[in-house]
């Protein structure tokens, strides 16, 4: 665990670093050609349970929209997450990193429409996204627009404050399909959580208790208590987003991020005074304000149609 009660290994340490890199993949920002190499030797063999198609299809994780996609595609990925560690030490990251993957076809699909071409045949999909986002986002991450972003988003960016308690729960392992308290699924058990405290008439004392019970946060000892908090760097992206809008008393949560779940009760708020003028971190005005030209790209595409020759990339269904 780190100091703020968030689980070591997940915040501010190596993992972070991973996911950092992953985000860097994903938007363009370090070219997935630098990271590929050295995971040739590293990742397994992929499964062939192919049917009568073995040999054509040996190399194939997944055939996405009737496109095959590749080992290449998702080794660059996977490095970015192993973060130099052994894969045997990290399965859990392999349907990270196939989520990632059909993330990026998706919004690389939303690029080719938007300038009226079709996928090339003769290039990988990374080759195409790294010339096609990158001109992307020259085009949209103009001064105009990040003000703008800011804007919408300053409690993140202006040095507001959040003292919060915390109650955290780690995903179950999917290999063995373990199952939280009471036999249902993690995010079923804060749910259940989140229900028994917003009913209760006294939901501090209530929060306070289930923290210190039901916590997998050293946080628990202090029955979730965290202190103050700010959306930048204290908290994973996922809960910082979800916090921005929240006022005392207020139960925020159960959200999920790449270290499991969570949820939050909020018992003051500091407004923050900073500007775009005199804010402390630009780049992660930027990185943010390109995550969500990314998401936007993902969204204009409908569901795909995936089948997974490779079961170990094969994201989990949505909750």
């Amino acid at each position: 665990m780190n100091g703020r009660g968030f689980p070591r290994g997940a915040v501010g340490d190596g993992n972070v670093r991973g996911l950092v890199l992953v985000l860097l993949v994903i938007l363009g920002l370090v070219p997935c050609a630098s990271v590929h190499r050295a995971l040739r030797a590293q990742l397994p063999a992929p499964s062939r349970h192919i049917d009568a198609e073995t040999d054509a299809n040996a190399d194939v994780v997944c055939i996405i929209n009737q496109q095959p996609l590749r080992h290449d595609e998702f080794k660059a990925v996977l490095e970015s997450f192993l973060n130099g560690q052994p894969l045997h030490d990290q399965p859990h990251l392999l349907p990270a990193v196939g989520q990632v993957v059909v993330q990026r076809y998706l919004a690389l699909q939303s690029l080719l429409q938007r300038a009226d071409q079709d996928f090339d045949d003769d290039l990988s999909l990374s080759q195409q996204w790294e010339t096609m986002w990158p001109r992307y986002l020259q085009s949209q991450l103009t001064e105009e627009n990040l003000r703008r972003f800011f804007a919408a988003r300053h409690a993140k960016y202006d040095g507001t404050r959040w003292e919060v308690s915390h109650l955290f729960r780690r995903p179950a392992p999917a290999e063995d399909q373990l199952r939280g308290s009471d036999n249902v699924s993690p995010q079923e058990f804060m749910r259940k959580i989140s229900e028994t405290i917003r009913r209760s008439a006294e939901p501090e004392q209530v929060f306070a208790t289930e923290a210190k019970r039901f916590s997998q946060s050293v946080s628990a000892d202090r029955s979730g208590r965290l202190g103050w908090v700010s959306a930048i760097g204290d908290l994973p992206p996922a809960v910082a987003n979800e916090l921005l809008d929240a006022q005392p008393g207020d139960i925020v949560g159960p959200i999920q991020s790449a270290m499991g779940w969570h949820l939050l009760l909020v018992h003051r708020r500091q407004a923050g005074e900073r500007t775009f003028a005199t804010q402390q971190h630009p780049l992660v005005l930027r990185r943010d304000s390109a995550d969500a030209l990314f998401a936007a790209l993902v969204r204009k595409q409908t569901p795909p149609t995936i089948r997974w020759i490779d079961p170990r990339f094969q994201p989990p269904a949505a909750p």
